[in-house]
């Protein structure tokens, strides 16, 4: 049995360090790939104009990416299936991005391969295995697991 399953000390840092580097990655994927997208469909706007909504999109990104790691650590079930939805969410977004600017052979094709599709494939996709399998607070043991004779 691993360590983090018997010391709860343990488990709480495991969950610490889940939560901010999944609020740290949701974060940093979401600023190039708004910036990127706001960019490629929405030509008329420039360039200035695109990056400061990027950037508060982001600032509220942290925001609540923070709300959602301390939610998380105390253990609300809702909050790791959020930060699941997300992660797909910008995953797909990328993978979108990168597809429309390979296909209308744009200038920014390079960019969105760097950090429309490689970029949230090695710091999102990851991180979905350990929110699906770990949870920051044991299940309840049922009655039956009283004394074993």
């Amino acid at each position: 049995m691993p360590r983090w399953s018997r010391d709860p000390r343990m488990r709480k840092r495991l969950a610490w360090a889940l939560a901010v580097g999944e609020a740290l990655a949701l974060t940093g994927n979401l600023c190039p790939i708004s910036w990127g997208a706001l960019r490629f469909f929405t030509p008329g706007f420039s360039a200035p104009t695109l990056l400061g909504i990027s950037l508060a999109a982001t600032a509220v990104c942290l925001a609540v990416t923070m709300l959602e790691a301390v939610k998380y650590v105390r253990g609300c079930g809702w909050v790791r299936v959020l930060l699941m939805v997300q992660n797909v969410v910008l995953i797909g977004a990328g993978a979108a991005w990168f597809y429309f600017t390979h296909r209308s052979h744009s200038d920014a094709a390079p960019l969105a391969a760097g950090f429309g599709l490689m970029m949230p494939m090695a710091s999102l996709f990851p991180l979905l295995w350990p929110l699906a399998t770990f949870r920051p607070v044991p299940p309840p043991a049922s009655p039956d697991q009283g004394y074993q004779y």
